[in-house]
């Protein structure tokens, strides 16, 4: 396996194959982000006095609009910054409530790389030579079903379980103390970062199954053609289901898809044998151990055509001892 091949495998793993761990981080960290500004924004601290005094700077009064600005920086900051509460000049932030949104952002964060770090180390275990390695599309579809992945899915969406609870534990409060107007308004302007962010977590666990069986071991040692947009874009269940979609056309002989991502060395037939159905193989493996284990069986399937051939000669008028 040559470098270029090295370079794609990882890199089609961390950002096709794993993009839904990215993807709900960077969920998660909007998320968090956005509650931490509404918060400040309906905040008791945020008087007046306070924004008017904070406005005024050495090089003069902030307009409106760079001083929401400055507190949209300041959360950012809030939120990868310890020290940050320290530091503010445009919100009011208490510094018990921004170590704990701290604390829940560097814990996702951390959980986040942990987890890609983990399942990169099984897959350099693997034993995967290429992004085209049919022992790589095993991997993806084994790993998926993995405790190991599981464990690393549950610990996300259990980050992802506290901050919507503490959310949603705060704007029930609010409903319940009158103020069903910031209930309202939160859900009209975030609800949908909120929706994104559960359906995010609940797409770690979405799988399709192939209708070929990935575990053979000639399938394994095959070596399928990908191009390199498919790097960034495809991931091993859509390669799948394009050669699911190949496969049918060239019983339909139509193998123009199929060629293009034919490994070499393998005829069409061939391939065609190794990518049947489950069902298929299923059933030859079953029809298969019953001859050998049932022998009786198959001199009984053998015994009406020998009777049929007795008939015919006597239709001839053929003697028999």
């Amino acid at each position: 396996m040559g470098l270029a091949d090295k370079g794609c495998l990882y890199t089609h793993f961390l950002i096709t194959e794993l993009r839904a761990f990215i993807l709900l981080y960077v969920a998660y960290r909007s998320f968090v982000s956005h509650s931490i500004l509404y918060d400040v924004m309906h905040s008791e601290l945020l008087t007046t006095d306070f924004e008017s005094s904070h406005r005024n700077t050495t090089t003069g009064l902030l307009d409106l609009g760079d001083y929401m600005d400055c507190a949209r920086e300041e959360v950012e900051m809030a939120i990868v910054d310890p020290n940050a509460a320290e530091r503010l000049k445009c919100i009011p932030l208490r510094s018990d409530i921004h170590m704990i949104n701290y604390s829940l952002n560097v814990t996702a964060a951390a959980m986040c790389v942990v987890a890609m770090i983990t399942l990169v180390l099984l897959l350099c275990c693997s034993g995967v030579q290429s992004m085209g390695h049919g022992k790589y599309i095993m991997f993806t579809y084994q790993l998926k079903k993995s405790s190991a992945y599981r464990a690393m899915a549950l610990l996300q969406c259990l980050a992802v379980t506290l901050v919507v609870a503490r959310k949603v534990y705060g704007l029930y409060f609010e409903f319940m103390a009158g103020k069903r107007h910031k209930v309202i308004e939160y859900a009209e302007d975030y609800g949908s970062e909120m929706l994104i962010l559960i359906y995010s977590c609940v797409s770690l666990f979405q799988s399709r199954e192939i209708t070929f069986d990935v575990f053979r071991p000639d399938f394994q040692d095959l070596h399928f053609k990908r191009g390199f947009g498919a790097v960034f874009s495809e991931r091993n269940v859509d390669f799948c289901l394009a050669l699911e979609i190949a496969l049918y056309r060239a019983g339909n002989q139509d193998d123009k898809d199929l060629s293009d991502m034919m490994p070499e060395g393998v005829s069409l037939e061939e391939l065609m044998y190794i990518c049947r159905p489950k069902s298929a193989g299923s059933a030859e493996y079953d029809d298969d151990n019953d001859d050998e284990e049932d022998p009786k069986k198959a001199r009984m399937i053998s015994a009406p055509a020998s009777n049929s051939a007795s008939d015919s000669e006597d239709d001839r008028g053929g003697c028999h001892c």
